[in-house]
């Protein structure tokens, strides 16, 4: 075979890898060991906007306006020629003459010849751009998405708070109603039933007689005022949270106080009242502190059977100073104990010697005493009386925040 016959097959053979190279659907490259681009394919010239004179025979890096001069692509090319090693999937971000910035994938090899004394390097092009521009709008949508999942989330649940509320101020409500139209409509009953049997019958009632249905009505009567009492002291909490007047109190004052009111019914019960206070001081609103108090020691009195005793004693603790009312009473059951602070349940019982009362007492006192920046709390065993415990800041103590 002559050198005209071998210039024909190896023009025939250029030819063949051309018209190869141009059926392909990426722009392809190839480049000798020095990266000197050979041939091209039509997709790459018309994916540029460059032509066969402008590329062939010119190194890769001197192309166009310098965007194939990426040195970590000069270096990933020269290692496939020494090591024979592959570029797979390497990305480059550049702006291109004609057609802007655009995200190109490439993928690179070593072709072998036949005696394999000649290297080539195979460099393919896949413009990947629109495929990022749609993951990156994917990914923002789904974060939208899961963003907007959160907030419906937390919006179904601050719903769903805001029904609770509602449904327990509707139970409030009711409970409140509930307390006027029966709770202080019946002392009421009775104050009238008795004082109009008294203004009736006295001329034909005994001393004895008229001094028992006089006690009745001073029993009614109290029972009235305390519940009066309570009412208008829930209902000032209920409207701006109620003003509080917090100073140095006595607790050994309050107490006292708060025994002599009580002392009366004490005493018709043979029941004991005793004031271990000593001199421990708080810093508290010594109005929304005698109405706790007053609540407590009533509510011993009134579970405490004849001959038993009441016990209002207050110690340093490290929370400040800590108030109990302990009584020998008949106590409550778990059931109770977890009900008691709840003013939408029906709680109230009547006492050892079947006085009424209407649940609304230890929920005020709840309220009174976190208004005070306290905490109250209750220890009770079934047939062994009863602890109510509560906490206030001592007098030394910093005063405790306008809530």
């Amino acid at each position: 075979m002559n050198i005209f016959e071998n210039k024909g097959i190896l023009t025939d053979s250029v030819v063949l890898n051309q018209a190869i190279i141009d059926t392909i659907r990426e722009p392809l490259i190839i480049m000798d060991a020095d990266l000197t681009v050979l041939h091209a394919s039509r997709n790459f010239y018309e994916k540029f906007g460059v032509c066969p004179e402008e590329t062939e025979g010119r190194p890769l890096s001197e192309l166009g306006n310098g965007q194939w001069n990426i040195p970590s692509l000069q270096s990933l090319l020269s290692d496939i020629l020494e090591r024979d090693e592959t570029i797979e999937a390497f990305e480059v971000e550049h702006s291109f003459p004609g057609i802007g910035r655009r995200i190109m994938l490439l993928n690179a090899r070593k072709i072998h010849t036949a005696d394999d004394q000649i290297s080539s390097i195979l460099l393919a092009v896949e413009d990947i751009t629109e495929r990022k521009e749609a993951e990156d709008a994917l990914r923002k949508n789904r974060q939208e998405l899961e963003q907007r999942s959160i907030k419906l989330a937390e919006l179904v649940e601050n719903t769903e708070l805001l029904n609770q509320k509602l449904r327990y101020e509707i139970d409030v409500k009711n409970k409140f109603f509930s307390i006027i139209a029966h709770d202080l409509k019946s002392p009421f009953n009775s104050l009238l039933g008795m004082t109009q049997m008294m203004s009736q019958l006295a001329v034909n009632l005994s001393t004895e007689k008229l001094v028992e249905y006089a006690g009745d009505v001073n029993e009614a009567g109290k029972q009235v005022y305390q519940l009066l009492e309570n009412l208008l002291e829930w209902s000032r909490l209920q409207m701006a949270g109620g003003e509080l007047h917090p100073e140095i109190t006595s607790l050994k004052e309050v107490v006292q106080d708060c025994i002599d009111i009580h002392e009366p019914a004490a005493l018709d019960k043979d029941i004991k009242l005793e004031n271990d206070a000593g001199k421990n001081t708080a810093y508290a609103d010594p109005n929304m502190l005698g109405a706790v108090i007053r609540n407590l020691i009533a509510n011993a009195v009134k579970f405490t059977p004849p001959g038993g005793m009441v016990h209002v004693s207050s110690k340093v603790v490290q929370a400040g100073i800590q108030v109990t009312v302990a009584d020998n009473g008949i106590g409550m059951s778990a059931d109770q104990k977890a009900k008691v602070f709840q003013l939408d349940q029906t709680t109230s019982t009547k006492g050892t010697a079947g006085e009424p009362g209407t649940g609304l007492g230890l929920p005020l006192c709840q309220s009174l005493i976190q208004r005070n920046g306290g905490r109250i709390w209750i220890e009770s065993v079934q047939g062994q009386g009863t602890q109510v415990h509560f906490t206030l800041q001592a007098a030394t103590a910093t005063p405790p925040a306008r809530a």
